[in-house]
């Protein structure tokens, strides 16, 4: 029996197909290679006048009966034999068999004998006894069905033995795993990377104490950031490099969006950091504000079940865990927001370091970017100091102011050079390399007359141009 019930649950047995469709007769119904012994079946058929024989011929098709009495027994043709395969399957779901006359003469097996004492009976019983009962009524020409999914076997059930049939519980094994199935997806949240699944109810737990951890290890971050802060902020103050300490360390940041030069700090993005320590309190506050309500309706809703003496034995553990985990949830839900506030106090604190130190900065840089065509002629700071921005404003001032006086010898002079210097560019081309931007540091009385770089371009291109100009008159003032 042990090897018939592993081979019933082999993947690998064809009548899997059949099994899943008791109703149409399944793996009992009949084929053509089920009548071991057709000439002996055609004659009892035709020639008892009592008992099973005699039912059958009077439930056949007329046209089956026809067949059966023009037909010589020895010599069985296959139109009887497919007219009788069709008229005894369709007998086989017949419940309305008297088995007491039927069954008279008939030596029964006792899977038979115990299965005609089972009332009532279901569609699949009553096709697996009338299969059986043709069996035992025409022993040696109706192959029996020994497939291990229909043959009925005896198993104790609440202390009574039972006739069950493997298929029976088979397909009670598939309905058990579809229903499994159908639970674990709902109640079962499967993680992608690991390939684990956790329950649902232990998600608020889990969830709780992993927000917990994270929350803990955001605070002491933030306390190391602000110690560490104060500490470079200080030294960098004693060593007069604070303005260059200042942004060369809010270039770094990520995740804290100080005031930069040059640049407006955007509202919202720093206000981003604080969202980030209140999340933990919104997510989690609504997981357990959602645990509580589901609580609050199963209670509403289910008063009756409550009262009932099922609920002693089966609701009242489950309702126990889902209180207790509804008051750890709670307590993680504290624990949750004192964290966040604690974060929220330490990020805005370390905003007001960086506030605080940002005031003590001048308000321009002595720093200037000199552009490609400008730093070609000020290879450094000391080169602009030196010529003094100052000179260079009052020296355009006064060019602009004086009336220009017209030269008919310099205008020639101008206009052919400006003729011919493409030709003696191209006869005799000079290398000149490329020209780099330029980072000078310039005095910071200098740096306190422009706001920005752009300015310092413009006005010392403008004081190239000037000198240009001068020393072009001076040339052809000597021609």
């Amino acid at each position: 029996m042990i090897k018939g019930i592993r081979e019933a649950y082999s993947p690998d047995n064809a009548n899997v197909v059949d099994l899943l469709t008791p109703g149409q007769g399944g793996g009992l119904s009949f084929r053509l290679e089920d009548f071991e012994n057709a000439p002996n079946l055609v004659s009892k058929l035709k020639d008892e006048v009592d008992g099973p024989s005699a039912y059958l011929r009077d439930h056949f098709e007329d046209g089956t009966r026809r067949r059966l009495q023009s037909t010589h027994p020895d010599q069985p043709d296959a139109a009887l034999m497919e007219a009788l395969v069709s008229d005894l399957n369709r007998l086989l779901k017949d419940s309305s068999i008297d088995y007491e006359k039927v069954v008279k003469g008939i030596k029964l097996r006792a899977e038979t004998e115990e299965l005609l004492k089972q009332k009532p009976r279901s569609e699949e019983m009553t096709i697996t006894l009338n299969r059986m009962l043709l069996e035992d009524a025409f022993p040696g020409a109706i192959r029996r069905a020994d497939n291990i999914y229909f043959k009925p076997i005896f198993i104790p059930v609440e202390g009574k033995e039972t006739l069950v049939r493997p298929a029976d519980i088979f397909k009670r094994d598939i309905q058990l795993n579809l229903l499994r199935t159908y639970l674990d997806n709902m109640l079962l949240v499967r993680i992608p990377i690991l390939g684990t699944a956790i329950h649902v109810n232990d998600l608020g737990l889990i969830g709780g104490l992993t927000l917990i951890v994270l929350l803990l290890m955001m605070r002491t971050s933030l306390s190391r950031e602000i110690k560490n802060l104060n500490y470079s902020f200080k030294k960098a103050t004693e060593a007069n490099r604070l303005d260059e300490f200042y942004h060369a360390l809010g270039m770094r940041q990520l995740f804290t969006i100080p005031h930069m030069r040059g640049e407006k700090r955007n509202r919202i993005l720093s206000k981003a950091p604080y969202a980030v320590c209140l999340l933990p309190v919104l997510v989690y506050l609504s997981l357990a504000a959602y645990d509580g309500f589901t609580v609050y309706l199963y209670t509403r809703f289910n008063k009756d079940l409550l009262t009932k003496p099922i609920f002693e034995t089966l609701m009242k553990p489950v309702a126990s865990f889902v209180l207790w985990l509804v008051i750890i949830e709670g307590l993680c839900s504290l624990i949750i927001i004192l964290l966040s506030l604690r974060c929220l106090e330490r990020q805005n604190y370390i905003y007001y370091i960086w506030d605080s130190y940002w005031r003590l900065l001048p308000s321009i840089s002595n720093y200037c970017l000199l552009e490609p065509g400008v730093a070609a002629h000020f290879q450094n700071g000391k080169e602009v100091n030196k010529v003094g921005i100052q000179g260079i404003l009052e020296q355009i001032k006064e060019s602009a102011g004086q009336p220009r006086k017209v030269n008919l010898v310099r205008r020639i002079w101008r206009a052919v050079k400006e003729e011919f210097s493409p030709i003696v560019h191209f006869l005799r081309p000079k290398k000149v390399a490329a020209a780099q931007p330029h980072l000078i540091m310039i005095d910071p009385d200098l740096a306190e007359l422009f706001s920005n770089d752009k300015q310092i371009n413009d006005t010392l291109r403008q004081f190239l141009k000037e000198r240009e100009k001068n020393t072009t008159e001076g040339e052809a003032d000597t021609i």
